[in-house]
């Protein structure tokens, strides 16, 4: 009778610290799966979740991938993997960049953006920029951009939906220079990729200081030759462009749809400066 009584008081007690443990500071709840900003009526990018990114030179090919930022308060950040478009298995993609809340820039902003400038990581031997069009055949390339989230305790999300993008050949020697009474033209030069021409160009036109929501100017036009001038009459501009003060005249080539990806686009940025005199 001892001993069932002591069976029985240990049991109690046993019970007693097991109903004490705290379960709920176990984190095992992952975060939601990231999305992309939605598709806009943006004139000059209206794809979804990525575009060019002026490049420097003509050498340089970057995308700007963009994603609104998890709501759950322990993310500790994002996981951007990428997929060349020729690959059929997605345990080919890779890791392009592990980002850190609190610690990248790229992350202190809602939608989140970060440059994706071509890091080879997980091509072995091909230390080349992996976004500009083939070096041999002169074809454009296509990646697929998936993210991931994850937080303090280690937990990760569900892969993103992906998005996809190719980049065309850059414009360059961009130049952009007076004619007349507030007209300036802007020269460029194209070399257009074997597998595609753009459909168009965008040229848009803003303040140094105050940069790309600051659009003064933009247009849209039809060129195919491999050297092409656009006036522009800024006394038709948005607003009146400042005299003396610094601008950006950035020009994207649009290629149109191609293949299986119908719904997404393909181009290239470059971006001058120029000084406005009334």
């Amino acid at each position: 009778m001892k001993s069932l009584c002591i069976l029985f008081v240990t049991a109690i007690l046993l019970l007693v610290a097991g109903c004490g443990d705290d379960q709920t500071s176990r984190d095992d709840l992952a975060p939601a799966k990231p999305q992309f900003v939605p598709r806009s009526a943006d004139y000059v990018y209206p794809q979804i979740g990525i575009r060019p990114e002026p490049a420097p030179n003509e050498r340089s090919y970057q995308a700007r991938v963009e994603w609104f930022a998890n709501s759950e308060p322990d993310v500790a950040g994002y996981r951007v993997w990428r997929l060349a478009e020729d690959q059929t298995d997605l345990r080919n993609r890779f890791v392009v960049r592990d980002l850190r809340v609190g610690v990248d820039s790229e992350l202190e902003g809602d939608p989140c953006s970060w440059v994706d400038v071509g890091d080879s990581t997980g091509f072995e031997g091909r230390g080349l920029n992996m976004l500009s069009p083939d070096i041999e055949t002169g074809d454009s390339r296509g990646y697929f951009w998936y993210l991931e989230a994850y937080d303090e305790a280690g937990n990760r999300s569900e892969m993103s939906e992906p998005i996809y993008y190719r980049l065309l050949n850059i414009p360059y020697n961009l130049q952009v220079s007076p004619i007349g009474a507030r007209v300036y033209r802007l020269r460029w030069q194209y070399s257009f990729n074997s597998d595609v021409r753009p459909a168009y160009y965008m040229i848009r036109v803003y303040s140094y200081h105050w940069g790309a929501d600051s659009v003064v100017w933009y247009q849209q036009v039809q060129r195919y030759g491999s050297d092409e001038f656009v006036d522009m009459d800024f006394a038709l501009a948005n607003s009146p462009l400042v005299p003396d003060c610094t601008y950006f005249c950035q020009l994207n080539a649009i290629a149109t749809q191609r293949g299986d990806h119908a719904d997404s686009l393909a181009g290239s940025a470059a971006l001058t400066t120029f000084i406005y005199r009334d």
